[in-house]
């Protein structure tokens, strides 16, 4: 045994008693004469096991009980009573202060033993299971970090921190189903095979980080936006009109036309190409993807940096430079 019982009781009697019955046992054991230190003592040694004398003078027993019952941080300490008045009414009043067991005196050796052993490796087991449980809490709170981890590299893209393609097009089919209006934009960089061509691949990519962060920025509430491969990125407006996701756009353009970007001593400075249109849900989600594509290829052919919306006649082109 390697278990810690206080003995609490003011007969110095029965306390040098208990102490030595209890350390031949194995125990190590804190003697208490003082009733009202019980506590204090509780906090200094951390007992496992507590013994405890119904009759103390200027303090009883349960009190002392129900104090440390009522106490958080060390309420689940076995408390047996050691009583000389072993009647029903004293043993159910014990029990209600939250004492686990009593003794009677004048002591049986082997009861004594056989009762302390039994609290002392209730509390061991309870102790042993609140570690595996809180082992156990740790690793689950870890487990659902990772899976959360996983399930956001899952739909990010790894370069840009935005969504994938993937999970756009999720984005994409809920938007679809919701029926509410809304609008899809489709973003691809001016000349960036050149900016890779002239600049190197590392230069090529701080640029596209760069462009996740204006996005970012700019999309929050309702907007999602997204890589979807390349140099090319979306963004879907939900619950948004047209004009309003210009106004967007725009905001988009003319933080990415102030960015200076430098490779050595050289600086320069990238547009993009958008194309926005009114998300139909009477149409597939390619088709809507292919009107935005067409739109924006439109501005590519007509100029570059430029934000092309369907015109209110037809299929002519609206420029917003």
């Amino acid at each position: 045994m390697s278990g810690k019982i206080l003995v609490v009781d003011d007969s110095l009697f029965v306390s040098e008693y208990l102490y030595k019955l209890l350390v031949s046992d194995g125990y190590d054991v804190v003697v208490c004469n003082d009733g009202r230190q019980t506590l204090s003592k509780i906090r200094e040694h951390s007992p496992d096991l507590i013994l405890l004398d119904l009759i103390m003078k200027g303090v009883d027993g349960y009190s002392i009980c129900r104090q440390i019952k009522d106490d958080a941080s060390f309420s689940d300490i076995p408390v047996i009573f050691i009583t000389s008045s072993a009647n029903s009414e004293n043993i159910a009043r014990g029990f209600q202060v939250g004492a686990s067991d009593y003794i009677s005196k004048p002591f049986n050796k082997i009861e004594l033993f056989a009762r302390v052993r039994c609290h002392y490796n209730s509390k061991l087991l309870a102790n042993n299971f609140r570690k595996y449980q809180l082992e156990i809490e740790a690793k689950n709170r870890m487990l659902e970090a990772l899976l959360r981890k996983n399930q956001l590299l899952a739909i990010t893209d790894s370069l840009t921190s935005l969504f994938n393609r993937s999970h756009i097009n999720t984005i994409l089919g809920d938007l679809h189903q919701k029926k509410v209006a809304a609008c899809f934009a489709m973003l691809d960089l001016d000349l960036f095979k050149s900016i890779n061509d002239t600049y190197g691949h590392t230069v090529g990519d701080e640029v596209l980080v760069a462009v996740g962060k204006i996005l970012s920025k700019h999309c929050t509430g309702s907007i999602s936006c997204g890589r979807w491969g390349g140099e090319e990125f979306v963004v879907i407006f939900d619950n948004y009109n047209l004009a309003a996701g210009v106004a967007v756009l725009t905001k988009i353009k003319q933080d990415l036309e102030n960015w200076a970007f430098t490779a050595g001593k050289a600086t320069f400075h990238v547009t993009a190409t958008m194309g926005i249109c009114v998300f139909d849900h009477h149409d597939s989600i390619i088709k809507n993807i292919s009107k935005a594509d067409v739109l924006m290829y439109y501005g590519k052919k007509h100029g570059r940096n430029r934000i092309i919306t369907p015109a209110q006649n037809g299929n002519n082109y609206e420029m917003s430079v």
